[in-house]
């Protein structure tokens, strides 16, 4: 088995007489918050995913569901492999693009396709902080992929806990054998710290990084696999609000090697191969862009995508935001969620950090929830962003989660304390009827 990292969780997994192509995104993500590094010649990328056999979509985010890449590439002529949602977007976004054969897998159930067996892991808990929520989604997955003797867990994006670790260890050791080569998040992809404005972002960056090595560490110890890899994670915040990626709480690979030096660590990413076998790592695809610098510099005035709208009036806004909130409170009530949570949300024609905290903004919309009658104080949660990003996704023509985790809302937290429902929530807050 040889197996290809290109960036982030793009993957490439090949025997013999298979090709399987593993969350292929290249470019934007998050509505233009997020971009991969390092970067290709695009030419370069779809030859080299050219007769795949099987591709896998871990999950529905747009840094793993790429429309375009799919569509450019004629990775739609090959079956997919999803798990089976409860909500069956991804599929239906798959046909709808064009998807011959979609496979769906129940979790924990070995597949055959080819000379590959593969197992898809379903999410576990919400998030990698483990609080619990009223909002929990059932998105995220893994894959375990078995062949030629040999076996590579694929962790992506999906939040694991010690326990979850040891149900895989032990399913792979029961079903395939010890597992060879392991893929593995460290630090959790997302908008804090570097979009809070009331932290200490440098302390808090700090301190993330120490507990995503801590949790691998504990995890390898856990897998005890042959060899391990980073996989997903790298990216950067493009546009006139790049300079936020230096606060992006990500361990490099060298600090996880250092950290977790049990176990040897490849570098694979930026178009090495590796030989599941033999151990031996090799170029395969060569980069245009490597270095996170080079990469920032060529899009540092890159607009984001919702700048191509006009720029709302105040009326459209308040009619809209008017039938979000009363779409947000009637789920609410009817889902039993426990929140309270003074939303402010502070809107800009054209949205800087200089801006955020001086205060220059256009206009204010407000808006609290009070479903938990047990919390006394409630949280107090201040969002700052573009005016056009703000009623693109009242309208549902941009995701509130994706807008967040992208990194082009700054925010304020008052206490500064992890509440997932607070930010979950936000994805009913919209209108009735797309504009």
């Amino acid at each position: 088995m040889d197996i290809t990292h290109v960036s982030n969780s793009f993957l490439i997994v090949e025997t013999a007489t298979t090709k399987l192509v593993c969350d292929p995104w290249v470019g934007q993500a998050n509505h233009g918050g997020w971009r991969s590094y390092p970067e290709f010649d695009r030419r370069d990328l779809i030859d080299r995913v050219r007769g795949a056999d099987l591709v896998y979509i871990s999950h529905i985010h747009s840094d793993h569901f790429d429309p375009d890449f799919l569509a450019d590439s004629g990775l739609l002529e090959a079956p997919f492999l999803i798990k089976t949602y409860a909500n069956d977007t991804l599929r239906r976004r798959l046909r709808a693009l064009g998807a011959r054969t979609v496979i769906e897998a129940e979790p924990f159930t070995p597949l055959e396709v080819r000379d590959l067996r593969l197992v898809v892991v379903p999410q576990f808990q919400t998030s990698n902080a483990g609080v619990e929520t009223d909002l929990d989604y059932d998105l995220d997955t893994s894959l375990i992929v078995a062949a030629d003797g040999q076996v590579f867990f694929n962790q992506v994006d999906n939040p694991m806990a010690a326990a979850h670790f040891e149900a895989i260890k032990a399913f792979c050791d029961r079903e395939f054998g010890p597992i060879d080569v392991a893929a593995l998040v460290c630090g959790a992809a997302g908008e804090y710290p570097q979009c809070f404005l009331n932290i200490d972002r440098k302390a808090e960056q700090a301190r993330i990084i120490d507990a995503a090595l801590a949790k691998l560490e504990a995890s390898l110890r856990i897998l005890r696999p042959k060899r391990v890899f980073l996989a997903g994670g790298s990216y950067f915040i493009p546009g006139r609000l790049t300079e936020l990626s230096r606060l992006i709480a990500q361990p490099t690979p060298d600090q996880a090697a250092e950290r977790c030096a049990f176990v040897p660590f490849v570098a694979l990413e930026g178009g090495r191969r590796l030989n599941v076998g033999t151990g031996e790592v090799a170029p395969d695809l060569t980069p245009t862009l490597s270095e996170l610098g080079q990469v920032q510099a060529a899009h540092a005035a890159e607009p984001y995508p919702y700048e191509a709208d006009p720029v709302p009036e105040d009326d459209q806004l308040d009619a809209a935001f008017a039938r979000a909130k009363a779409a947000l409170e009637a789920m609410l009530a009817a889902r039993r969620v426990r929140l309270n949570v003074d939303y402010e949300f502070r809107l800009y024609d054209e949205l800087t950090e200089q801006r955020a905290r001086a205060g220059a903004h256009r206009k204010q919309l407000d808006l609290s929830v009070r479903t938990d009658a047990e919390t006394v104080q409630p949280t107090k949660l201040r969002l700052h962003l573009d005016a056009r990003a703000f009623a693109l996704c009242l309208s549902r023509r941009q995701s509130w989660n994706q807008t967040i985790s992208g990194s082009l809302v700054l925010q304020e937290r008052e206490p500064n304390i992890h509440q997932p429902d607070a930010l979950f929530a936000l994805n009913y807050l919209v209108a009735d009827t797309p504009s």
